[in-house]
């Protein structure tokens, strides 16, 4: 084959295949390109047949599979179309080229790579020979090249401009502690670093850790007698990420109790490779982050729960291309800004068995929790000897989001309210009613919080001052 066939191969103008916006139907992209033949001497061909194809495989995980594989396999084809491009014809000594295109629909899943799912697409072309030609039929002459369907969202997307923006999570423990995270909704591809707003007052804090975790699970698809059943789908296998973390950070024990009041900014680096979220062909992959607050009392209590965050592959016009992911090198970057200081955060070891054991099982969710919340308990084993986890469920309302909360004995799990900072920029915990004067609520400026602390005390002590003369008069 070598003598008469020189040269052949696929010579595509673009490899790169870019859908903006959500997954549909309604549109498609082109891919073009050729097949540069050469050939020596006289070849009788019986086709060229070339095949666009996209593939998946879900890696096995060491939690296993309750169903059996043969039944539900854990790789597949997602997409497959073919064209003939040569059909029982003569060539002769020269350079022949067959130019081609293919439409690839816009609900494809994007080309993907991690470390338990892999969505792959490529381009192979087949030459096959006659058989009276000194080539027999079972020598193929193959060439095969890559392509990479990408998706990205606009900037200015209605679903992106509202997502960019940061979600306020307030929550309590009664009679112990008061708390609020400014988390972003969205998170850019790109991004370095996950950096949130945190806050607390109460019971002094002794040290908080944060893991930001993507999860990846094989769903499988009821079949169409169960449309009208309103049960989610089964997950066949699922596994877990740890995208950065987990960091603890312990915070100083010498501050007053008043200091923990003020807002806190938490830098946590990207240190493994993401990808962002997408649900399609029964391979869903989510992102969250898990917090856990370790009070400073005598039974150590620990607050636990996760908060949904979104990453997206943002382009700011139709001619941009998306970015890839960016991994940041060093865990030097885990930072704490904190009453005008710098505080590092210290990497844990991970133990897969007992930190960050998550799993999507429906034993493990709360009695008081509807089956179809989506949630990440943590390990049973851990919630006997702590504060119960507390799971995110999703409302009816939009702009209102809550983590539930369940009883054991008699402690009680955070209960959390989601508000739009927007409409409640100026109420960062819920407001007791009371005849004392009200601190101001903190700005992040620390002269303004520190003017507004010294407005405060002053009040303070012209109430008792006026208290004192007025027992006085009485007298």
């Amino acid at each position: 084959s070598g003598q008469i066939i020189v040269d052949f191969e696929i010579i595509l103008e673009k490899n790169r295949v870019i859908f903006h916006g959500p997954p549909t139907s309604n549109k498609s992209r082109t891919v073009r390109g050729k097949v540069k033949l050469e050939v020596a001497g006289k070849l009788n061909v019986k086709e060229i047949m070339l095949t666009l194809s996209g593939d998946f495989r879900f890696c096995k995980t060491n939690n296993g599979s309750t169903i059996n594989d043969a039944t539900i396999p854990r790789q597949g084809t997602v997409f497959s179309t073919c064209i003939l491009l040569v059909n029982k014809r003569t060539l002769y000594p020269g350079l022949h080229e067959f130019f081609f295109e293919f439409l690839i629909p816009g609900d494809l899943p994007e080309s993907i790579s991690s470390d338990h799912v892999l969505c792959e697409y490529f381009l192979k072309a087949e030459l096959t020979p006659r058989e009276t030609d000194e080539l027999n039929s079972l020598n193929k002459v193959v060439d095969i090249v890559d392509i990479f369907v990408e998706r990205a969202m606009l900037l200015n997307d209605e679903y992106i401009t509202r997502g960019l923006e940061a979600k306020r999570y307030i929550g309590s423990k009664k009679n112990v502690l008061d708390f609020e995270f400014i988390v972003p909704k969205i998170i850019r591809l790109n991004s370095d670093a996950l950096r949130f707003h945190a806050r607390w007052d109460g019971q002094r804090v002794a040290n908080v850790t944060f893991s930001f975790v993507q999860s990846e699970c094989l769903k499988a698809s009821l079949p169409e007698t169960d449309i009208e059943d309103s049960s989610p789908p089964t997950v066949i296998d699922s596994a877990t990420k740890v995208i950065s973390g987990p960091f603890r950070f312990d915070l100083p024990r010498n501050e007053r109790l008043k200091l923990q009041c003020r807002p806190m900014v938490f830098q946590l680096p990207i240190t493994e490779p993401l990808v962002h979220d997408y649900d399609l062909f029964g391979i869903e992959i989510r992102h969250r982050l898990v917090i856990s607050i370790q009070l400073a009392n005598r039974h150590k209590d620990i607050i636990r729960f996760v908060v949904p965050i979104t990453v997206e592959s943002i382009v700011p016009n139709l001619d941009s291309s998306p970015s890839p992911c960016k991994v940041c090198q060093t865990s030097q970057s885990a930072l704490l800004h904190f009453a005008n200081k710098i505080f590092h955060g210290h990497l844990l070891e991970l133990d897969s068995n007992k930190n960050l054991s998550i799993k999507d099982s429906k034993k493990n969710q709360p009695h008081n929790q509807p089956s179809s919340s989506p949630q990440i308990p943590i390990n049973e084993e851990n919630v006997q000897r702590i504060v119960p986890s507390s799971t995110i469920t999703e409302s009816d309302d939009d702009e209102t989001d809550k983590i539930s909360s369940e009883k054991t004995g008699t402690t009680t799990a955070t209960t959390a309210t989601y508000i739009n900072p927007v409409e409640n920029s100026q109420q960062a915990f819920p407001q007791k009613v009371s005849s004392r004067p009200l601190l101001a609520a903190t700005s992040g400026n620390i002269v303004a919080d520190k003017f507004a602390k010294l407005q405060y005390i002053l009040q303070l002590r012209r109430r008792r001052r006026s208290m004192t003369v007025k027992n006085r008069s009485s007298s």
